[in-house]
């Protein structure tokens, strides 16, 4: 699960976790976009952003970075589908899962991702989350 993930699963967008946790908007978007590893901030930081999410620090400690960027256009955009509806808390879920999987197997038989990432993505929006 990537930070991004976890804010969506918990109703927030990084905006609205800067308001809610005090935290810089800018501090939440470069570790929203994997430019700050959540490693490198202060404890005041994380005990912020722990009790904002209603998470303990070392699980914060434990999220994966978030690589949509390096990913194709529509399975970026299918990740953020999934992300948004997750926020919403979509009766429509299911439809979510199943186009991020599409788009996951497309990139995959591209070649446009490999199979242990295809991998990874799928176990993430079919278990991952929906577990949450």
């Amino acid at each position: 699960m990537t930070f991004n993930d976890l804010i969506a699963l918990k109703g927030f967008t990084t905006y609205s976790l800067s308001k809610s946790c005090s935290i810089p908007k800018t501090t939440l978007f470069d570790i929203a976009s994997s430019k700050t590893d959540l490693l490198e901030c202060t404890g005041k930081t994380l005990l912020a952003l722990s009790k904002a999410l209603s998470v303990k620090i070392e699980n914060l400690l434990k999220l994966e970075k978030d690589n949509i960027k390096q990913y194709p256009t529509f399975l970026a955009a299918a990740i953020n589908n999934i992300r948004d509806a997750y926020r919403e808390k979509s009766s429509i879920l299911n439809v979510y899962v199943d186009q991020v999987c599409t788009c996951v197997d497309a990139a995959s038989e591209k070649k446009l991702i490999s199979k242990a990432e295809a991998n990874k993505l799928k176990k993430r929006y079919t278990s991952e989350l929906k577990v949450k």
